[in-house]
């Protein structure tokens, strides 16, 4: 009947709309407070809120997260913008099927462009939240053939917004597919082995 599919049509389009609202909100946030760091801190100048433990500390990041170098700045925006239309994708495919996904994805997505944005303005991107958790420390070791260097971070890497809320995202993504799968366990489980009375 042509009024209830306008129906569904209807309540499909809300949902992806509320979805994506999520992501609007990311990236508004993310472009707001770069806007006040670009204006009120000074670059590399370390501005203390909490102490030690919280700053705010004013860099332009050409990597990518934790700092990372793996290639230039082209590399990393059609990285960014490869992850976005994937994510576009299976939100409009699989709209509603798992919400905490789709919430997840959404914070992915805002993050992205929030990020994205930053490197076709300024070649790099606005890094300002310097947070101090505890130590992570590794020593060096062999796994199997493999000698591992060991590891340090005495101070979380310079973030923002984006980075927090792909971070956030990602954690989501995991613990939506370990959680989908290991419900879609149980269910073959009872078909196999249903409870008679």
């Amino acid at each position: 009947m042509p009024w209830s599919d306008n129906l569904r049509w209807s309540a499909a389009n809300r949902y992806l709309f509320n979805v994506s609202l999520i992501a609007a909100v990311v990236f508004l946030a993310d472009q707001i407070t770069k806007i006040w760091a670009l204006k009120s801190l000074s670059p590399v100048t370390k501005t203390s809120i909490i102490s030690d433990l919280v700053q705010f500390t004013l860099i332009f990041n050409e990597g990518g997260a934790f700092s990372t170098k793996l290639g230039s700045t082209y590399f990393y925006s059609f990285a960014s913008i490869a992850v976005m239309i994937i994510v576009v994708i299976v939100l409009f495919k699989d709209a509603g099927k798992n919400k905490i996904l789709d919430v997840a994805l959404s914070l992915v997505l805002g993050g992205a462009l929030g990020n994205l944005t930053d490197r076709l303005r300024f070649g790099a991107v606005v890094d300002f939240i310097d947070v101090d958790f505890p130590d992570i420390r590794l020593e060096p070791a062999r796994v199997l053939f493999f000698d591992f260097p060991g590891y340090a971070l005495d101070r979380w890497p310079v973030f923002n917004i984006a980075d927090s809320a792909v971070t956030v995202g990602m954690v989501l993504i995991v613990a939506a597919l370990i959680f989908d799968s290991r419900k879609q366990k149980c269910d073959i489980n009872h078909s196999q082995n249903p409870i008679t009375s």
